[in-house]
């Protein structure tokens, strides 16, 4: 039998939002080749989940996907994939002067943690009797999202993120686990909201971390400065 190579652990990281520490090894050709498959095929759906299925392989299984948060697997890919291909990665940007393209070096080193709050779920008040508790959406609660992106519109797709973010209904009598109750009953609970309601769960959404960093570069057409922010998986692959 063959031997195998680069199956080991090399590296550590943090899993931000439990701020555990995982071993990992970077991407083998294997796991490459699913990726470059999907990104050619430019299949959203199938993307993200090569995405998903390289940390739980490169992690050797120490950490569970369906576990991750949304800025989980964008930080631990990122920095997986600084470890494959090179830990200084060459980003094509467009000037937003004179549209010329250049080449930025991004040294992924300095890749911050994204810092999410210190308690696990957030709770908002609805009214004096009514309360909501939130956590953030797991990255294949996106993932299915997405796969009903032809089915639903923009805003069907909000509320169904929503709807996930959503841990319980809190009265005055009991706390209601969200789990327990069907896809209907939560889409009305949220559409029973007013505005100022909906806009203080929509804002929890918002305020999730990323995966961000902030780049300078200098045009070597025009020499225009950049400051831009770098934000998500995309920006960085």
């Amino acid at each position: 039998m063959l031997p195998r190579v680069n199956d080991k652990p090399k590296y550590e990281a943090v899993v931000p939002s439990t701020g555990k520490t995982v071993s990992f090894r970077p991407y083998l050709v294997k796991e490459e080749k699913v990726l470059m498959i999907a990104m050619e095929a430019q299949d959203q759906s199938q993307a993200l989940h090569a995405i998903a299925d390289t940390i739980v392989a490169c992690t050797n299984g120490e950490v569970n996907k369906e576990d991750l948060t949304i800025f989980d697997v964008e930080y631990l890919f990122t920095t997986i994939r600084s470890k494959s291909v090179g830990e200084v990665a060459r980003i094509g940007m467009r000037c937003d002067e004179c549209e010329a393209e250049n080449e930025v070096n991004v040294d992924l080193r300095n890749l911050p943690v994204p810092s999410p709050r210190e308690d696990t779920q957030y709770t908002i008040a609805i009214n004096d009797t009514i309360s909501v508790d939130l956590d953030w959406p797991k990255y294949h609660h996106m993932i299915e999202v997405d796969m009903a992106e032809e089915t639903q519109s923009r805003t069907a797709q909000t509320f169904s993120l929503l709807s996930r973010a959503l841990v319980s209904v809190n009265t005055e009598e009991e706390s209601i686990a969200v789990k327990d109750e069907s896809e209907e009953e939560i889409h009305a609970f949220i559409e029973s909201l007013d505005n100022k309601q909906f806009t203080a769960i929509a804002d929890f959404l918002e305020s999730m971390p990323r995966v961000s960093m902030d780049v300078e570069y200098t045009c070597s057409s025009c020499g225009h400065h950049h400051k831009i922010k770098m934000e998500g998986i995309s920006d960085f692959f």
